[in-house]
This record gives structure tokens, sequence and C-alpha cells, in this order.
């Protein structure tokens, strides 16, 4: 129960497209595919850009708000959180009842590390200073 901010992400996906957009770019016949791949590398970057902006904080009430800031505007959901029974996993629910599961790799009273379930995302976290 605290306030955490992003401090770095790493997606397997996004780098894999990444680099195969980047192989693309070499091999485009023509400038205005190479500048559409280009735009979609530089969208990638900007969503994981974004996602370093996240501040979520899991609320002792077992509700949570997640603020993330995305071609200037702020957008908050808030919703329900819980552990899993083995204290491994954070179950959260939005408002719109989406569920997401995520696999708490290390969590310290300064720094929370998950990891998507598929271990394709791990997020890095440290405790907002208040």
């Amino acid at each position: 129960m605290k306030k955490w901010h992003v401090e770095s992400i790493t997606s397997i996906d996004i780098d894999k497209d990444v680099a195969n957009m980047k192989l693309a770019i070499d091999t485009a016949k023509d400038s205005l595919t190479r500048i559409n791949i280009l735009s979609k590398i530089r969208f990638d970057q900007a969503v994981l850009e974004a996602y370093k902006t996240m501040v979520l904080e899991y609320k002792a009430d077992s509700t949570f708000d997640r603020t993330i800031s995305f071609m200037g505007e702020s957008k908050t959901k808030t919703g329900k959180w819980m552990l899993s029974e083995d204290g491994k996993k954070i179950i959260s629910i939005d408002e719109k009842l989406n569920k997401d599961t995520v696999d708490i790799a290390e969590v310290t009273s300064e720094k929370l590390v998950t990891n998507s379930s598929d271990k394709t995302v791990s997020i890095i976290y440290r405790a907002v200073k208040l």
C-alpha cells in the first residue's frame, strides 16, 4: 500500500517490433514507406516513454489509482486490487471491469518490480517520497 512511480519499463515485444521495423527501413523501396515505418517506431517509443510517467497508488481500502500522461493528456484509471493467495501476484480490476494480473518479482519499502504473466513486460517502480 504505497504510491509508486515507474523508474523503467522493458517490453520484449516492442523491442522486437522496433528491431524488425529498423530492418524494414533498410529494405524499403520508397521514401513514403520509410517515413511510415519511422513514424511507427517513434510511436512505439512514445508509448514506452508515456509509461515512464505512470504513477500507481495501491490504497489500504483495496482500491488503486493509475495515472499516465500521453501526448499532453493525463488519464487516471481507478479500480480494486488484491494479492493472490500465495502473495506473488497483484490482481487488479479497473472501473471498466478490465482484469490485469502481474507477477511480483521483487518488493521492498522502496522498490517494486512486476512482470507480465508471459514475462514479456517488466516494470521497475520506485516509492514516491511524500
